[in-house]
C-alpha cells in the first residue's frame, strides 16, 4: 500500500499510506511524497505497485514490533526494460491508538 500508485490517482492513492505510517517516519514520508514521488510520478505518468512475498517476526513487544519483509516491485515502464526489483526491509511498527503503525522503514 505504501509503495504502490499510479500518476492518474496519486493522491487517492498516498492518502491511505499516510494513514499506516507515524512519528518522524511519517514526516519524512510526506516530504518525499511531495519532493520527489510525485512530481516523477506525475511528469512520467509512472504507475508502480509493490506485493510484499514475504514477511517475518523480527522482535514483538508491548510496546514495539520490529518485522522484516521481502517485496517485489515492477520497474515503471518507460524508464529502462520493464523487470522486477526485489528488496528487503526491516520495519518497526509501534502502538497507535488500538492500531499498529509503520515507525521506521530501513533497508536490509
Amino acid at each position: 500500500m505504501v509503495l504502490s500508485y499510479s500518476a492518474p490517482t496519486l493522491d487517492a492513492d498516498l492518502d491511505p499510506a499516510r494513514g499506516v505510517v507515524t512519528g518522524t517516519f511519517a514526516e519524512q514520508f510526506d516530504q518525499v511524497a511531495a519532493s520527489v514521488i510525485a512530481p516523477q510520478t506525475r511528469s512520467a505518468m509512472i504507475t508502480t505497485s509493490a506485493t510484499v512475498n514475504r514477511a517475518g517476526l523480527a522482535q514483538a513487544r508491548r510496546t514495539a514490533s520490529t518485522r522484516w519483509c521481502s517485496w517485489t516491485r515492477p520497474r515503471p515502464p518507460g524508464t529502462r526494460p520493464s523487470r522486477v526489483t526485489q528488496s528487503q526491509v526491516r520495519v518497526v511498527l509501534l502502538p497507535v491508538e488500538g492500531r499498529w503503525l509503520i515507525s521506521e522503514v530501513s533497508p536490509l
